[in-house]
């Protein structure tokens, strides 16, 4: 799999809705210029014959979208034109298709890895023909169908993880277990809250300005600090450890410090998550924090990662963030 919707890579498929079109939405269709190297459609019998297998994993990738009935619009992923080429992939896939949502490149003798190309709003799909059901197989599908996610915004929330051996600070891991395509998408069906708000609030878009998940934040940040019975502690220390996208690896170095007032809290000068900065995933600096509340040898730790923050945003946008620890 891949980085995602940042600037960069990706991969994924899709599928033609067989449900009732939602009536909230109504339907988000998004065309699509296929381009097929010679040598994979030559081996799965020709264009006509390769072009069939496209449009039926497009399908298969619409109803992944559309079956669960849990976005607001009925997402139609459809194929325009196929076409075959003989020249360079990378050279292919980065070129403009103004008439379409996105161009897609089949290689079944790939000689680099593929994905979602958000610069270039295209999707290479780089399967080999022999691996695990080949180009077209369920795999194959299901990688495909985590890149469109991709193309419409979605993250890959496995990239918040962390190896407990890479965490200085108390040696724990952090797990994404949520079942949901962006985590692990093979043999899932499931689409987690955070891809959920993210695509709803894409819509039909076609390349949405990055600002749909930079600006989609509380408007502040604050940690609370009490005892078990709930009473507030004052003269807490106080650090965020931050997790950088794709490394699973906390830093040894806080990102922020603070202490606790006479109510217990600490109000965070500026968003953790560093948003707006260009070269990052998705231009967000970090997408996990381990939070520590420390005073003399008491300390207490939570895990802070991003699309938490994010869907208490989309449910109430204009309230503070509340980070609460017991010590």
């Amino acid at each position: 799999m891949d980085a995602a919707f940042q600037r960069g890579t990706g991969q994924a498929p899709f599928i033609l809705a067989s449900c009732v079109t939602n009536l909230m939405g109504g339907t988000w269709r998004f065309g699509l210029i296929v381009g097929v190297t010679g040598t994979t459609e030559q081996h799965y019998g020709g264009l006509a014959a390769t072009e069939v297998l496209i449009r039926a994993q497009i399908d298969a990738i619409n109803k992944k979208f559309n079956t669960p009935n849990v976005f607001n619009g009925t997402l139609e992923f459809y194929v325009d034109q196929v076409y075959s080429f003989s020249t360079g992939v990378a050279a292919e896939y980065a070129k403009p298709h103004p008439k379409h949502a996105y161009r897609m490149v089949y290689d079944g003798f790939p000689a680099a890895g593929g994905g979602w190309f958000g610069s270039y709003q295209a999707i290479y799909h780089s399967w080999a023909v022999g691996l695990n059901g080949g180009t077209f197989g369920s795999d194959a599908t299901d990688g495909l169908t985590h890149e469109f996610a991709h193309a419409r915004g979605a993250i890959d929330l496995y990239a918040m993880a962390v190896d407990a051996v890479n965490n200085p600070i108390n040696g724990w891991d952090y797990k994404v277990t949520t079942s949901s395509i962006m985590n692990n998408p093979y043999g899932v069906s499931d689409w987690d809250t955070h891809t959920v708000n993210i695509i709803n609030t894409n819509k039909k878009t076609w390349a949405p300005t990055i600002d749909y998940i930079t600006k989609a934040f509380p408007p502040g940040f604050e940690v609370l600090v009490t005892d078990a019975a709930g009473k507030p502690q004052a003269g807490v220390d106080v650090a965020l450890y931050p997790v950088e996208w794709h490394k699973r690896t906390l830093s040894a170095a806080a990102a922020v410090t603070g202490r606790t007032d006479a109510t217990g809290r600490f109000v965070l000068p500026s968003n953790p998550f560093g948003p707006g900065q260009p070269g990052n995933a998705w231009d967000i600096r970090y997408c996990n924090f381990l939070v520590e509340a420390k005073r003399g040898t008491a300390v207490s730790y939570r895990w802070l990662p991003i699309d938490g923050v994010q869907n208490f945003y989309f449910t109430n946008s204009k309230a503070k963030f509340v980070i609460g620890l017991t010590l």
